[in-house]
């Protein structure tokens, strides 16, 4: 999904996005009275706030939010299912596939065309390599 494309689906859901400055991450998410707030730090751009907002969008969807006094296996998985709505809307497998089978194979090219860092490009092939059972092999492609 493009930056616009997830403004419009947060904008869609009914989900709140503001810009803030933040002083610990770049963003952050919460709910209130059933309405889910994200904030932004105005200071990304590109590869960072589109990340940023996929990753607190998964927070929404998947109601996944948590306190300080949650417990720490708790938190994990609730990264793990914010992490996996980010990878999936973002680095969608078909389409890494698609671009694989186009000639796009260096870390960097998939990343460039996808508009996400190469961390999490990286991120989420381990992913799919191993929650889904998927293979990058050009041959398995």
């Amino acid at each position: 999904m493009t930056r616009n494309e997830l403004f419009d689906y947060a904008k869609q859901k009914g989900h709140q996005v503001i810009f803030t400055k933040l002083q610990e991450s770049g963003a952050l998410s919460v709910e209130l009275d059933g309405t889910c707030y994200i904030a932004l730090d105005p200071a990304d751009a590109g590869a960072a706030e589109l990340e940023h907002l996929a990753h607190e969008l998964g927070h929404c969807e998947y109601a996944g939010f948590y306190s300080i006094l949650t417990p720490m296996n708790t938190r994990g998985r609730i990264e793990y299912r914010a992490r996996k709505w980010q990878y999936r809307k973002l680095v969608p497998l078909g389409e890494l596939r698609q671009a694989i089978r186009g000639g796009l194979t260096a870390p960097w090219e998939l990343a460039d065309h996808f508009g996400v860092s190469e961390e999490l490009l990286s991120r989420a092939c381990q992913y799919y390599t191993d929650a889904c059972g998927a293979t990058f092999a050009q041959e398995a492609i």
